[in-house]
């Protein structure tokens, strides 16, 4: 496998026999990824700042143990906004696994404190311009912390930036063997087999074949680990197919015959099979690029090791994103100026209530204060500096503490 993506957030677990159960969602997907890719292969991730930015470095030990540092780009808090309602700093590493002569070192293991508490990698301090954008810092709840403001547009910016990792770093000599393979039997992806992935099983004709690049080639396995396939293709398909009713715009009576569906399909696969991480199951469908999916089907009791199903068996797990547009109060407004634009945005909030800005202001008042402080140089100074009452009683006094009530003189 010359190169694979992957895109992960959160903080945690995913139950695989295979690896340590207390790694985080993060971590797994580094391991699990690193043990599916050929020496020489490339590897991008798309994941949180803290990756790079934590003052704990084991994960970043162990990676570098067993891939190069390419290189990485650091993309602004508005980045996944619109695909996912959230303003965070994410990055994008590119990674090879080592292999003969692919030794390739560079400073990343190391952070920078920028400021009292604030971190980032020597990667990044050093090689400024993989930071797509402009580097502030703002206060919230638990103190001040690291923004990525944009600056222009990201997708130039991204395609620019893209150029400056390292190029060549592939020897295509001794990555041959992964795409030297047999093509007489092999069916080559049209439009009839294009929404075939990547690294995937499908079935044709009662057959299993596996995707790479523009051919499809069948496998030679034994009859057992054939009929997990096709049973593991089921049930993905079923996943999928919920999933894609999550991500519409329905209402949540619609998602039922979808969560129906899949529990059938898995009840009579796990009664045939096992669990979807039991071992024979595992051997058959590892290589599926899918399979990191299948497995989040399941979670296991740490003292019991009962498996059990997840929360998308019973319940709606992902609703579309859908902006805000108007509210009936101030304070409604204030909430959704917080969510969407990760600030107290008065010229916002007068535009959600369709009020005035000094009933806005008498709506919020206890809720958000005027810091002179923090109001940007050529901005309006009534509508810039505004912050929540945490905000602002934090930074006052000095304490970084969540749900500060304390009094400041």
């Amino acid at each position: 496998m010359l190169q694979l993506a992957t895109y992960h957030f959160g903080d945690f677990g995913v139950f695989d026999r295979s690896y340590d159960n207390s790694l985080k969602i993060h971590d797994y997907y580094f391991e699990k990824t690193l043990d599916k890719v050929k020496p020489g292969g490339i590897i991008a991730f798309v994941t949180s700042r803290f990756t790079l930015d934590k003052q704990d470095s084991k994960v970043r030990e162990y990676i570098e143990q067993r891939a190069n540092f390419l290189g990485a780009v650091r993309l602004p808090n508005t980045a996944f906004k619109k695909i996912a309602n959230t303003e965070a700093i994410s990055d994008i590493i590119f990674l090879q696994k080592k292999g003969k002569e692919l030794e390739q070192n560079k400073n990343w293991i190391d952070t920078f404190e920028l400021r009292d508490g604030i971190k980032i990698n020597d990667y990044f301090a050093t090689n400024r311009y993989m930071v797509l954008g402009d580097i502030d810092f703002s206060t919230n709840q638990y103190g001040e912390t690291l923004d990525i403001l944009p600056n222009g547009d990201l997708k130039e910016q991204l395609n620019e930036t893209i150029k400056m990792l390292p190029s060549n770093v592939v020897d295509m000599e001794e990555l041959g063997q992964i795409y030297v393979e047999d093509t007489q039997n092999a069916i080559a992806v049209d439009e009839q087999y294009s929404n075939v992935k990547d690294y995937t099983y499908t079935e044709i004709n009662g057959n299993i074949y596996y995707r790479i690049n523009d051919y499809l080639y069948e496998q030679n396995k034994n009859q057992t680990a054939i009929e997990r396939i096709k049973g593991l293709i089921k049930v993905r398909t079923a996943l999928r197919d919920l999933i894609d009713i999550e991500n519409k715009d329905v209402p949540d009576i619609d998602i039922i015959p979808y969560q129906t569906k899949l529990n059938q399909i898995y009840d009579e696969f796990v009664k045939k099979y096992g669990y979807i991480t039991d071992r024979g199951n595992d051997l058959a469908f590892r290589n599926d690029a899918d399979y990191p999916l299948l497995i989040s089907l399941e979670k296991q009791n740490k003292q019991t090791k009962e498996i059990t199903k997840t929360d998308i068996f019973y319940k709606r797990t992902i609703r579309p994103y859908k902006e805000i547009i108007q509210t009936e109060s101030a304070k409604e407004g204030l909430i959704a100026s917080i969510n969407q634009r990760g600030k107290v945005d008065i010229k916002y909030i007068m535009k959600l209530c369709g009020k005035d800005y000094d009933t806005v202001i008498d709506e919020l008042k206890g809720l958000i204060y005027h810091n002179p402080e923090v109001a940007k140089e050529g901005i309006d100074e009534d509508l810039a500096g505004w912050e929540t009452a945490d905000q602002y009683l934090s930074r006052k006094c000095g304490r970084k503490v969540k749900n500060c009530r304390t009094i400041c003189k």
